[in-house]
């Protein structure tokens, strides 16, 4: 076992350094067009090109430099929502904070811009004194 270790750790630093290119150094057409090979199996294939480019858009969206001067792309910060019934065409990205919820009553409007959230770190129930 601690020979296929060793010949792992030393393949992952070849690849590394021989092989591997930066993201930063292709253009955006060989993203989208990687995008679009890793979904050529899937069930999106028809519209790969709609979703290779929502792909790519969102991970740029998360890109974050450290002090060290190194870029990351944290795959974690990107979320995905499902809703049922609606066609795979009406997908969309949203840059910011989105919550999968349902209005609670009819009369309630279905999209609010400019919205203030307030944040409070207590319970807001009535108590009776």
């Amino acid at each position: 076992m601690a020979g296929y270790r060793l010949a792992l750790r030393e393949s992952v630093k070849f690849i590394n350094e021989h092989l591997s290119v930066p993201v930063d150094s292709l253009g955006r057409d060989a993203l989208i067009n990687s995008a679009k090979t890793s979904m050529s199996s899937k069930l999106l294939f028809g519209e790969a090109q709609f979703f290779a480019e929502m792909v790519v858009n969102s991970i740029q969206a998360v890109k974050a430099t450290n002090v060290m001067g190194e870029i990351r792309y944290p795959v974690k910060n990107v979320h995905i929502l499902k809703c049922h019934g609606k066609s795979t065409k009406e997908s969309q990205r949203i840059n910011g904070y989105a919550l999968e919820l349902g209005r609670s009553a009819q009369g309630m409007p279905y999209h609010i811009e400019n919205a203030k959230i307030a944040c409070v770190d207590f319970n807001l129930n009535k108590f009776r004194l």
